[in-house]
């Protein structure tokens, strides 16, 4: 086991749900399953995703403030203990790097007025590339942190991803490390942003993505003006240096979802939406599906440091996420086939989704009918099934770990018909009042031809007749 304390990283984006199920139609701010984000949903499938978490309020300061004190407080400054504080108090190095902030500051420039951005534009802020966030620093909006020097001074700007992988192949890096990145890395700004230069020149979303992971352009997309290393996390790089090797965990969560999802997952005194939340390390794997929100977090993080839990997020009610941080990934599935009612043959190319808590990625049947939906997390589904000239049939499906029993469907064709016109086969004068009947698969209704010989037989399943036609005098 590591010798030194933890290593725990927690990087906090902006504004984005965890499902477009959540959202209007159309739009794009959200994480899971997400085409403008593919970097991340690999991360969510090769880690653990929390699949049932929360943020605490809107607007952000609130969950920021929650995260480091386990409190959404209102007016500045601050004199409750933070995570800062019992960091240093147990001689933890820790360091929290703020995406745009212009020099790093001296006890002086830690002034909690700063928060103020309306009435105050101290020397350090830095609109031009790199938009730093006030609200997305609370550390400056706590007195133990402005009110001391050593715990003042960790906080710093973010120094890019190449001097970020240096600090921690060195001998003595952070324990723990914050990252708020700036206004267009951590999805806040979309294309301009009221950024002067327009440096977001990506949809939010993919701004995220592409800050993640650097120069590996899963995205492939041409990087940002600035991109790597200046303007870039470069996360496959972290994961091969000591610090993360040596028992490193990651988070990465979101500060609130949209405005319109007021959501909370039956939390205590949470209404900011659900949000995604992965958890990197060597031993976390899988949906993590148990509810939690930002105190949660708090809660995992102290924890994992052998700290007390502070203010809510002592409550047990706010969940816990050092659960992730050893998530096994047990998942299970669901399978079976479907196949014609009728015919009994099987229905290729039909349309398998479902719906549940967590959502899980629909399929299509293959050959036989079969299908499969994997990496389901434990918990109740709707299964659907839908194909082309066929009834919609679905089935509800209990998932704990492994395969559950199969789940195979019989679908019914949608109802056929048979028409035509009978005719003199001499003249060629269209007959009226031609009986018209049938047999085969199913039972068909007789009918008889209108004025112009024509004739429909309704309502017939799937499969092969036998029409009969008859007349006076034929």
């Amino acid at each position: 086991a590591p010798s030194h304390p933890p290593h725990i990283m927690l990087i906090v984006d902006e504004n984005k749900d965890y499902t477009s199920l959540n959202l209007p139609p159309k739009n794009q701010r959200y994480i899971y399953q997400n085409p403008q984000a593919p970097y991340l949903n690999q991360l969510m499938t090769q880690y653990a995703s929390a699949t049932n978490w929360y943020s605490l309020a809107h607007p952000s300061f609130k969950n920021y403030l929650g995260l480091l004190s386990g409190q959404t407080l209102g007016n500045i400054p601050h004199s409750s203990e933070t995570l800062a504080d019992q960091l240093t108090q147990a001689g933890i190095p820790w360091a929290a790097y703020m995406g745009g902030l212009k020099q790093p500051p001296n006890p002086s420039s830690c002034d909690p007025n700063a928060a103020d951005q309306e009435n105050y534009n101290p020397p350090y802020y830095d609109t031009s590339p790199n938009f730093y966030e006030w609200d997305h620093n609370p550390f400056w909006w706590y007195t133990g942190v402005t009110g001391n020097p050593a715990e003042c001074n960790s906080v710093v700007p973010y120094p890019g991803s190449t001097s970020l992988l240096s600090t921690l192949n060195s001998a003595n890096p952070p324990d723990f490390i914050e990252i708020s990145p700036n206004g267009c890395d951590d999805g806040h700004d979309n294309n301009g942003g009221g950024i002067p230069g327009g440096q977001c020149q990506y949809t939010e979303t993919q701004e995220t993505d592409l800050f993640f992971q650097g120069p590996t352009n899963v995205d492939g997309l041409p990087p940002p003006t600035l991109g790597c290393p200046t303007d870039c996390l470069n996360l496959p790089a972290i994961l091969t240096s000591s610090w993360y090797q040596s028992g490193g965990i990651i988070i990465i969560t979101w500060d609130e979802a949209p405005s319109t999802d007021k959501t909370g997952g039956g939390l205590p005194n949470t209404n900011g939406g659900q949000i995604a939340t992965i958890v990197i390390s060597a031993d976390s794997h899988g949906p993590y599906t148990p509810a939690g929100n930002d105190y949660g977090i708090l809660r995992a993080i102290d924890e994992q440091y052998g700290l007390t839990p502070l203010a809510n997020a002592a409550n047990a009610a706010n969940g816990d996420l050092r659960g992730a941080f050893t998530n096994a990934g047990t998942v299970g599935s669901i399978s079976g086939t479907v196949l014609d009612s009728v015919t009994t043959l099987p229905v290729v190319g039909a349309n398998v989704t479902c719906t549940g808590t967590p959502t899980c990625t629909p399929t299509t049947t293959g050959a036989g009918g079969a299908y499969t939906l994997n990496n389901l997390a434990p918990g109740t589904y709707t299964v659907q099934v839908s194909a082309t000239n066929y009834g919609t049939q679905s089935a509800t499906d209990t998932v704990t770990s492994g395969a559950a029993p199969p789940d195979n469907f019989n679908l019914i064709p949608n109802p056929g018909s048979i028409t035509g016109t009978v005719t003199d086969s001499v003249t060629g004068v269209p007959i009226s009042g031609a009986s018209v009947t049938c047999t085969g698969t199913s039972t068909c209704t007789p009918t008889s031809t209108a004025g112009d010989g024509t004739y429909t037989l309704s309502n017939l399943t799937e499969g092969s007749y036998t029409v009969t036609f008859a007349a006076n005098q034929y």
